[in-house]
């Protein structure tokens, strides 16, 4: 989702107050991300996104990335029809499967459109807590009934300790072209259930009644030949390429972010603010840019102080960079 149109909300307006005061039921919602209202104004709200909007039609055109009309239409075009619902032999609603998400088209003049991780049917089914979970886990819910999607978590303590505690049954990757990073997600054992973990989101999905069932459920490209492995990230981004100072984002991938701070040599950083910086690695003769915003890798430079102009002549001040002020 690219995010132009809203602002950024002054200093007086806190997310977490919004959230906890939102004046009606999410618009939108794809497990990171949601539009929310707040004393006349709205707000999408998520993972690395924080914008205000005057009205609700401009936060929706944001989120879509056209019109909602443009994309109910796109929606009802080229989606896939999964439920629809009568009232009295009229249509209220009519539900569609998209690039990942549900959407549900509510009317017809004009007519409305919200999305969700998880089919709206499937939202409302009952839910439990596990009891095999620790204490502190207690507020996750499961579908009650075995082998339904459940909602996504994008909790890091959850899945790390479902990951830590249960054992690894299977590995599986998404299709991805030369150059890119397939999505590795693992199935997961754990009290006679099998969950479907996604460390790239910190995601957890289940509960499954056995593997055959998350396969049949799963879309996937390849399987690991080991119960866990993770992605060779030198051959799918080409880490090991000549070094040439020309940007190359890959973006949104926790893995790949990870697996450089573990497996790259750190030289310095560029001060974004008090908090923030952009960290510099060297690896294979090269180095590359950590943007902490995007969780992303940039590069590939020659040298660090390429890496350091690159990262400064697009988030840098006006002013001259000072290179005194430059890590040794």
């Amino acid at each position: 989702m690219q995010f132009s149109k809203g602002c950024k909300p002054n200093g007086k307006v806190d997310r977490e107050t919004i959230r906890s005061t939102d004046e009606g039921s999410l618009s939108l919602f794809d497990g990171k991300s949601g539009v929310y209202a707040h004393q006349g104004k709205f707000y999408i709200i998520g993972e690395g996104v924080f914008l205000e909007y005057a009205d609700l039609a401009s936060a929706k055109q944001d989120w879509f990335g056209k019109s909602e009309e443009a994309m109910c239409a796109e929606v009802m075009q080229e989606g896939e029809p999964v439920d629809a619902i009568y009232v009295d032999d009229s249509l209220q609603f009519q539900d569609f499967f998209y690039r990942e998400l549900y959407y549900r088209v509510q009317g017809t003049n004009p007519p409305t459109l919200s999305c969700s991780p998880v089919a709206f049917a499937e939202a409302n089914m009952a839910m439990i807590s596990l009891p095999a979970l620790p204490e502190r886990f207690s507020a996750y819910t499961f579908p009650s009934e075995m082998d339904s999607t459940t909602e996504i978590y994008f909790e890091e303590e959850l899945f790390y300790w479902l990951m830590d505690e249960g054992e690894i049954r299977k590995t599986l990757f998404s299709s991805a072209e030369e150059g890119e990073i397939p999505q590795v997600s693992y199935i997961v054992e754990f009290d006679r259930a099998y969950f479907i973990a996604i460390p790239a989101e910190f995601a957890i999905e289940g509960r499954f009644s056995s593997l055959e069932e998350v396969l049949e459920r799963t879309d996937y490209a390849s399987m690991g030949e080991e119960p866990y492995e993770e992605v060779d990230y030198v051959a799918a981004c080409l880490l090991d390429r000549v070094a040439n100072d020309e940007e190359v984002d890959y973006i949104a991938d926790e893995g790949l972010y990870d697996w450089m701070e573990n497996h790259a040599d750190y030289e310095g950083s560029y001060e974004l603010d008090e908090t923030d910086a952009f960290a510099i690695y060297q690896l294979f003769d090269g180095y590359f840019v950590l943007d902490p915003y995007e969780r992303s890798v940039r590069g590939k430079y020659t040298t660090f102080d390429t890496a350091y102009d690159g990262i400064d002549e697009e988030f840098g001040d006006e002013e001259e960079d000072d290179e005194d002020d430059r890590p040794e």
